[in-house]
């Protein structure tokens, strides 16, 4: 095994460079051999493979405290109650595995368990809050009130830097 690769990428690690992860450099694919996290070094072999990798991790947000991002201003039509809030959180994400997925199919190969330390950083946590009369009204309509949610965070996040400056 000859080692053709030598990553310095801390904004990389552990996000995406762990041990036997698939890496993609300019058009080339390697497997990460070896991690030294507090060097921010990975050594790689460039390979040929039918699979690629993803992380199995989760994140958590917690919420530090805050204000409300504007005032309540009722529009027509509008619930008096919902406003936009803004709130300090920390985010910590775990990373406890890997999963190996055959590139085509997406299909699951193997699952690998993973002992990296967790990584956080304080943010902004930005949201508006629904009341639960709609959410009543929208599952009355046996509409997906998860799904419309996550098709109204796409749309904030495509509408807002239209408003920001």
């Amino acid at each position: 095994m000859k080692f053709l690769k030598r990553l310095r990428k801390a904004k990389l690690l552990p996000f995406q460079i762990y041990e036997g992860a698939v890496y993609m450099h300019q058009g080339k694919t390697y497997v990460v051999k070896e991690l030294d996290i507090s060097e921010k070094i990975a050594l790689c072999y460039e390979a040929n493979l039918h699979y690629y990798t993803k992380t199995r991790d989760y994140t958590d947000i917690d919420v530090l405290g805050g204000d409300i991002a504007y005032p309540p201003r009722a529009f027509k039509n509008q619930s008096s109650r919902t406003a936009a809030q803004a709130l300090s959180c920390k985010v910590t994400t775990t990373w406890f595995g890997f999963y190996c997925i055959q590139r085509g199919s997406n299909k699951v190969l193997d699952t690998f368990d993973l002992s990296l330390p967790k990584y956080s950083y304080e943010s902004q946590a930005v949201w508006i809050p629904v009341p639960q009369s709609i959410k009543k009204l929208v599952e009355e309509k046996q509409f997906s009130f998860r799904g419309g949610l996550h098709a109204a965070s796409h749309a904030l996040l495509n509408v807002v830097p239209l408003y920001l400056r």
